[in-house]
């Protein structure tokens, strides 16, 4: 899952899946592109389209008229949208909007008709734009006057790539996260500041990443995402690179004399992959697991880099090593401080958590794992901000499982459903069901056929379980249950009853 945002009560996912799977287990073969209401989980089928690459970027219009998309896809169900497409609110595609770009689109911004392109490509409706170009939001139509070439690459693999796009809340500041030394011939390593009003660069500038590009692997450049916060007075750009090059820095929005100084440094240890702004915090997300606030550091210290070693390799059971902070790949920052508030989830992700998105309803948050705070996600979570997170639930305790019904060695015919119990300390997850006729050991598949192992959906309420209708073929059957909580501990073995089918 690579990007997600917010249009009405829906929230539109990106990335490089292939599938989902519902609560009930239920896979659906859908690939790059899936919307879902936040409130039931229920799928949007309007977005359920056929895209041939991947999509990297998904944002909404600010006035909820449109879902934007960018990626490497070339064609929606079939049609060409070169990397990059509109959507209308249902998903569907939207008539009358051709553009196209050269390379990858990774980040977008829609602002009082235009929409802002960054990636890494080189022309843009076939017209030379180096990384960064803007055009009409509702026709695709390329605007002549916006034309801000990034220059000098120098990210990973001679990539300059724009990683991320961000509009600051005066509307007319945007903020350009990227992999270049230049933007329109102007020194701006990393960072940029662009008037959109007058479509030039903004005098702001600082030398930070121009050397610190020199702690990192290959001396190369690796800025992920960059976001203002609430109040457009700073921002905060994250970045990986190698242990001295993973960190979280915050900056002043307002341009003051000479380069500028960052307002704290925090470091990660390891990759920072995406932030988001909220008003109490900056969340940002990554490969990391543990946090170090360091305070502001001078340009003068840049090469000097007075970080610490990473205190143990990660796991999500890391504790906390003196003023080191254990967070597993999701954290809050203090926007004034840096510092880690206390607020740690968790997740079970491998590479790490890939966006952030901060809406009115909360924290939008996609990984390439299946839990946070031990509760069964799958790759998006959504944190509602105005309550706390609750304590991680104890990791050893097994939940209870009972079959109730049919009771033991009963005689069975026509439909019959099996139900049961199931207990546990902090919360049920779900329980397991399967069935197998002991004459010819094979088990009930989901269509009541017998095949290979397999397991059959049941339904959890409170703290009673039940299967869908079942009618088998006469029998002997032996049914199997176990239960899983929300911290993955599963019931100890499986729970067992004999019963026979006689119709």
């Amino acid at each position: 899952m690579s990007s997600v945002a917010q249009i009405g009560n829906l929230a539109v996912i990106g990335g490089t899946f292939t599938s989902i799977t519902l609560r009930d287990g239920t896979v659906i073969p859908q690939a790059k592109l899936v919307a879902f209401d936040l409130d039931t989980g229920e799928l949007a089928s309007g977005f359920m389209h056929t895209l041939d690459g991947d999509v990297d970027v998904v944002r909404a219009a600010e006035d909820g008229s449109a879902v934007f998309i960018g990626g490497t896809f070339k064609k929606i169900d079939g049609q060409w949208h070169i990397r990059v497409a509109r959507l209308n609110p249902d998903g569907s595609v939207a008539a009358g909007f051709n553009a196209s770009a050269s390379a990858q689109v990774l980040a977008l911004q829609e602002h009082a008709g235009r929409l802002f392109l960054g990636g890494s490509f080189e022309s843009v409706n076939n017209i030379p734009r180096s990384r960064l170009a803007a055009i009409d939001a509702l026709t695709g139509a390329l605007d002549a006057d916006f034309d801000l070439p990034l220059t000098s690459p120098a990210g990973p693999g001679g990539s300059g790539s724009v990683k991320s796009l961000d509009l600051n809340v005066d509307g007319r500041t945007l903020l350009v996260a990227h992999n270049s030394l230049y933007v329109a011939g102007e020194s701006r390593t990393g960072v940029a500041l662009i008037d959109i009003a007058t479509n030039s660069v903004l005098p702001w500038q600082t030398d930070w990443y121009l050397q610190s590009r020199l702690n990192c692997a290959g001396a190369r450049l690796a800025i992920r995402d960059a976001e203002f916060s609430p109040d457009g007075s700073r921002f905060v750009v994250v970045e990986k690179g190698g242990g001295r090059c993973d960190k979280s820095i915050a900056w002043p929005t307002a341009d003051g004399p000479g380069l500028e100084e960052n307002l704290w440094v925090t470091q990660m240890f390891d990759s920072v992959l995406a932030v988001g702004a909220a008003d109490n915090a900056f969340y940002v997300g990554g490969h990391f697991c543990y946090v170090r606030a360091m305070g502001a550091i001078p340009f003068t210290r840049v090469l000097e880099d007075p970080g610490v070693a990473k205190p143990t390799a990660c796991s999500n059971k890391v504790v906390d090593v003196g003023d080191i902070k254990a967070r597993y790949q999701i954290a809050a920052l203090d926007p004034n401080t840096g510092a880690p508030l206390d607020w740690n989830p968790t997740t079970t992700s491998v590479i790490g958590s890939y966006d952030i998105e901060i809406t009115p309803r909360g924290m939008l948050h996609g990984m390439d794992g299946d839990r946070v705070a031990w509760i069964n996600t799958g790759r998006f979570s959504f944190h509602d901000l105005g309550t706390p997170t609750p304590p991680a639930p104890p990791l050893d305790t097994p939940p209870v499982v009972s079959i109730e019904a049919p009771a033991s060695d009963a005689t069975v015919s026509g439909r019959f459903r099996i139900s049961g119990m199931a207990f546990d300390d902090v919360a049920m997850s779900h329980v397991e069901l399967a069935v197998r006729n002991r004459d010819t050991k094979q088990w009930v598949q989901p269509d009541l056929s017998l095949g290979q192992w397999t397991l059959l959906s049941t339904a959890l309420t409170d703290h009673t379980w039940e299967s869908s209708d079942l009618s088998l073929p006469n029998g002997r059957y032996k049914i199997h249950v176990r239960a899983i909580d929300q911290a993955g501990n599963t019931s100890d073995g499986w729970v067992t009853r004999n019963i026979i089918v006689s119709n």
